[in-house]
């Protein structure tokens, strides 16, 4: 087991630190942003330097359970979230865990994942981090008690050791909800590039799905339902584009997103648009779904870093999306940046990019890749994370 030297700790005497060993807990490992995030670092990191356990509050597998205890990081469930009653019991729980595996690092994901981490790893004095991830929150939008985790949060914002954020946007957020910390820290979310890639047959295979025609341009959007993702705005701007063009097809993928989620359903009559749109529902191979699109959307009105836009920037796709979070940086000259809850003007960046030449949305999207290989990989990505998992054990070990 690989052990790394620390030159002497407080006391005058040589230390040396074993595989380090990070305990991250979060909510669930259902489909969604942070959860793919946090399930491609796990993989990623280094295994000679670090050793990744993932805890979930939630008490079910998942796809993302599944592939990531396939790789072999060790996934516990805790089952502390239905029913309510059960949540102190899992702190209890979690402590007992903390014990046993003894971990080098906590990590946090999410607010409420934060809050019981927190407590954990103070009862337990381990180090732990947070990873704060969206911006420009309306509480109206989220669960009931958020706030007031949030709330709690930033009181105890001076305990994590690093509090790190995946783009300046949630950062700024979270200072004016009364953060604090020590010390912040900015990693961007990383991407695949061998994974997430162009591929020569996919086009043709989406277009043959949807039965799409040779000369037909597909807009892809991949994003689960929730109010914040604005589908209703998004199918807005297809009625607009639809009006206007008649070779477009707009293909949605996402869980919740189909005919039988009734708002779906209604602003698709409203709109006239049941001959332009597909739904793919959820799915699980959402890279090869990616490198089909012509153009990627992002219709979100509130974000920190999408992994949708950085997902089909690696496959060379151009992308229009809202100007959220990290986006405007994100894309560059990659593509299109529109304000949000604006149907309009969505519909003018996307009627520009599917009238525009092929070799063009070709050009468009090579500036992307580029981008994600320059400044956006996960290899970066995950070599940050190690870098910051190994400093603070160092300290903490060291001083004792």
């Amino acid at each position: 087991m690989q052990r790394i030297r620390v030159p002497q700790n407080r006391h005058g005497h040589s230390v040396e630190l074993r595989l380090i060993k990070v305990l991250h807990v979060i909510g669930s490992l259902d489909t969604g942003g942070t959860e793919s995030t946090l399930a491609n670092l796990a993989l990623a990191m280094d295994k000679k330097r670090v050793e990744n356990i993932v805890v979930t509050l939630a008490g079910y597998d998942t796809p993302l359970s599944l592939r990531i205890a396939a790789s072999g990081v060790q996934v516990i469930k805790l089952g502390m979230l239905r029913p309510k009653w059960k949540f102190a019991f899992g702190v209890f729980k979690l402590v007992s865990i903390i014990r046993r595996l003894k971990p080098d690092v906590i990590q946090g994901w999410l607010h409420e994942s934060e809050l019981v981490a927190t407590v954990s790893a103070r009862i337990c004095g381990i180090p732990v981090f947070w990873n704060v991830r969206g911006s420009q929150m309306n509480w109206s939008d989220f669960k009931w008690h958020l706030p007031w985790v949030i709330k709690i949060l930033a009181r105890l914002s001076s305990i994590p050791e690093v509090v790190i954020s995946n783009s300046s946007a949630g950062r700024l957020a979270h200072e004016e909800m009364g953060y604090h910390p020590r010390r912040w820290e900015l990693i961007h979310n990383g991407f695949d590039a061998d994974s997430f890639t162009p591929h020569p047959t996919t086009r043709a295979d989406l277009k043959k799905l949807i039965g799409a025609v040779e000369g037909e341009v597909i807009v892809g959007h991949v994003a689960r339902f929730h109010k914040v993702k604005d589908h209703a705005g998004m199918l807005r701007a297809v009625g607009i584009v639809s009006r206007r063009v008649d070779n477009a097809r707009f293909v949605f993928v996402g869980k919740g997103v189909d005919m039988q989620n009734p708002a779906i359903a209604e602003a698709v009559r409203a709109e006239g648009i049941a001959n332009r749109v597909h739904f793919l529902g959820e799915i699980s191979d959402i890279p090869r779904i990616t490198a089909g699109f012509d153009i990627a959307v992002n219709s979100s009105y509130t974000e920190g870093f999408p992994n949708a836009v950085g997902e089909a920037m690696s496959c060379a796709v151009p992308c229009v999306a809202t100007d959220v979070g990290e986006c405007r940086e994100i894309i560059g000259d990659a593509g299109i940046v529109v304000p949000a809850k604006d149907p309009e003007a969505m519909a003018n960046a996307l009627e520009s990019l599917i009238l525009a030449r092929d070799e063009e949305r070709r050009r468009i999207g090579a500036i992307g890749r580029s981008r994600v290989e320059k400044y956006y990989s996960l290899e970066k990505s995950a070599e940050k994370y190690v870098s910051l998992y190994e400093e603070v054990a160092l300290k903490h070990v060291s001083a004792r």
